[in-house]
């Protein structure tokens, strides 16, 4: 079996679609030693820096290819169905939404079987969740696009029960197939798993990892970050992890307007070494938002044993189970209970570290590319 990931979705920066890919790819790689598959990539340096991640070098079965063109580009949707066809693949799978169109009509079955990850669907569900996104302003284009590629997709991955439940009630039509979309939970890395988790004796730290995009409501966090402060004898700070968004200056604005800047650090884009000192010295992560597919920052936290509270939006109530403080997002004063007693006890800090430590071990991404290769198998007839 011949299988093609388009992974032209990892990014300089990585996010977490990016990551999503190099997961994956890492544990296909290390429970598949038979099948062939082929890296495509955009960028050279994305490419090189990712093959080195994985040590392709010493994956015979595993191979990069360089493409002149991006996932969005015109010059995709032309040449890559000429490149499929070449290769005569037997599954392509994209780790986001977009696939070459020609390559997979709606009428009939393709020699390729497409399988392509929905990660959520944030922008259907909330239209004003960035409303300065490329998404939001260009929302019918959107919308087409998600109803097209769903309905020629042979597989729909998506990394949620919660997720699942969308893609069903607002991509399928009537006579579609449900059993087409398969739930697949993300994994964490051992990397978190291996973390010491060593919060700061001298200075208490809550932390937000992600974007400012709204419905991450960071401004909600803002005002509950205020009132811990006010509650609490002890000093206390937040620690933002992620890159800057000018587009939404709102959180930053009540930052200021609150007179916490002293007590806010923002840390702009992080390493991974420095994701991994945010989750070491933490004493709780704390994620409010609004709604999420699956909500990686939480499980990531919960491997490394760090406390999280978080709300019950999307699938977080699904990811978090028994093993975080969860509250509706707009609860904020439940937000602030919540921190100032993980704050205020160790011994209930040490039981939500315990609980979030076996709440992780149910996501791995081995379990991950298992479930993955079988969608392949079946899809190419391959069982």
């Amino acid at each position: 079996m011949k299988i093609i990931i388009d992974a032209r979705w990892i990014y300089p920066e990585i996010s977490g679609i990016g990551l999503y890919t190099i997961e994956l790819v890492r544990a296909l790689a290390s429970i598949d030693k038979k099948n062939e598959y082929t890296l495509l990539f955009c960028d050279k340096a994305v490419m090189d820096r990712t093959a080195a991640q994985l040590n392709l070098s010493s994956l015979p079965n595993f191979t990069a290819d360089l493409l002149s063109h991006g996932v969005f580009s015109i010059k995709s949707q032309l040449q890559l169905p000429g490149y499929l066809r070449k290769a005569k693949a037997d599954v392509f799978h994209s780790a986001n939404y977009m696939i070459p169109m020609l390559s997979f009509p709606r009428d009939r079955r393709s020699r390729t079987a497409c399988v392509i990850t929905i990660h959520d669907l944030i922008p259907l569900l909330f239209p004003d969740h960035a409303p300065k996104s490329k998404k939001s302003r260009m929302m019918p284009l959107y919308r087409f696009v998600m109803r097209q590629v769903a309905a020629r997709a042979d597989a729909i991955l998506t990394v949620s029960k919660n997720s699942a439940d969308d893609i069903v009630r607002l991509l399928l039509s009537a006579k579609s197939d449900p059993e087409k979309v398969v739930p697949v939970h993300n994994g964490v890395a051992d990397t978190f798993r291996e973390l010491t988790w060593q919060p700061s004796s001298d200075q208490l730290k809550l932390l937000y990892v992600g974007r400012l995009d709204p419905y991450k409501n960071v401004s909600g966090l803002m005002r509950i970050f205020n009132k811990v402060r006010q509650q609490m004898s002890q000093d206390v700070k937040l620690v933002i992890a992620g890159s800057p968004d000018p587009r939404y200056p709102e959180p930053v604005e009540l930052c200021s307007s609150l007179g916490l800047n002293d007590s806010v650090e923002w840390t702009g884009y992080v390493t991974s070494e420095q994701l991994f000192d945010a989750y070491r010295s933490a004493n709780v992560l704390v994620h409010p938002s609004h709604y999420e597919g699956f909500g990686l920052p939480v499980i990531e936290a919960m491997a490394a044993g760090l406390p999280v509270v978080c709300s019950s939006a999307g699938s977080l109530a699904e990811i978090a189970g028994e093993a975080a403080a969860v509250h509706d997002h707009d609860d904020e004063q439940g937000f602030v209970d919540s921190i100032c007693s993980i704050l205020n006890s160790t011994a209930k800090a040490k039981e939500l570290s315990r609980l979030g430590k076996e709440q992780a071990k149910k996501f791995t991404w081995e379990e991950a590319a298992r479930q993955t290769l079988n969608v392949y198998r079946r899809l190419s007839g391959n069982d």
